[in-house]
């Protein structure tokens, strides 16, 4: 039943983050389609990966067309989530439009799991003042509260 549950939950996530996708470009408010272009990044974000396993059998090492896949398919990740910024800097579609896009996007892509921990380490941040990494004292992460007001 394992297998059920987790391709119900990635329907149901998938549902979800298109929701918010067509609420950004189809509420009143907004009236403004040109966020779906960040349909084309979702099917495009996956194309570099295939072509490199189609060249490579063995996807675990590390070589030349695997990185250059890797990097690619990480350029089209961000510009999905570049281009409904880009939007609303320039003034094409409001800045709650672009909000609700990313969120969208984010919840398509699964990539809630780091949220919490981004969280939990500008708070520690904020409350401490200075982040240290562990076993290297002279290195900081930040040099100052993040959340703090300037």
């Amino acid at each position: 039943m394992g297998g059920v549950r987790a391709v119900a939950l990635l329907a149901f996530a998938g549902v979800v983050g298109l929701t918010l996708l067509v609420l950004g470009c189809a509420l009143p408010m907004y009236q403004n389609w040109s966020p779906m272009f960040v349909l084309a990044f979702y099917v495009l974000s996956p194309v570099p990966l295939l072509i490199a396993r189609r060249f490579q059998e063995d996807m675990t090492g590390t070589n030349a067309c695997v990185e250059l896949a890797l990097f690619v398919t990480t350029g089209i990740v961000v510009s999905a989530f570049a281009l409904p910024s880009v939007l609303a800097h320039a003034g094409t579609i409001k800045f709650s439009a672009a909000l609700l896009v990313n969120t969208g996007s984010l919840v398509i892509r699964r990539q809630l799991e780091p949220v919490p921990l981004l969280i939990v380490f500008l708070l520690y941040c904020k409350v401490v003042g200075v982040a240290r990494v562990p076993g290297e004292p002279g290195e900081f992460w930040c040099h100052r509260p993040l959340l703090s007001r300037v």
